[in-house]
């Protein structure tokens, strides 16, 4: 069964497929503590590489959330009104054929780190040295380019 399968949008999920992707984690989860305790892990055994200095995290999944091209990772419009090939690895947006739509966000370089910011967060730029700013994620689905 392939997570990509899943029929519903997110914010909507089968039961099924909710079993399907908890079970993976538990187990996970489960096999990691375990092996620690047998000494398998090694690296469990050792801790952190170095003391963190974080006290607390804000972690932020949102599902239909705002394009990261709009917020913080600009791209330029090098692709506005084209085609890209889409790959179909399970889901239907492989199938739609459109153009891609331009960014119409302006973006300026905030703080000692110049990560950009675009326009729709000029509060946020006065802070940005102390925000964390991922850009290594990626994933199989046709309509994250």
């Amino acid at each position: 069964m392939s997570g990509n399968s899943n029929p519903f949008p997110c914010g909507r999920i089968s039961r099924r497929n909710f079993l399907f992707q908890a079970g993976g984690g538990f187990l996970g989860t489960a096999l990691g503590g375990l092996w620690a305790q047998e000494g398998e892990i090694k690296d469990a055994i050792l801790g952190p590489h170095f003391q963190p200095k974080a006290k607390s995290v804000i972690f932020l999944f949102m599902c239909g959330g705002v394009s990261h091209i709009d917020t913080f990772d600009p791209k330029g419009n090098d692709h506005a009104g084209k085609f890209i090939d889409a790959i179909g690895f399970g889901d239907n947006q492989a199938s739609m054929r459109r153009p891609v739509i331009p960014c119409l966000r302006t973006f300026t370089r905030y703080g000692k780190s110049g990560i950009p910011v675009s326009d729709w967060f000029p509060h946020v730029g006065g802070v940005i040295d102390d925000i964390s700013v991922v850009r290594s994620m990626w994933c199989h689905e046709s309509n994250h380019f």
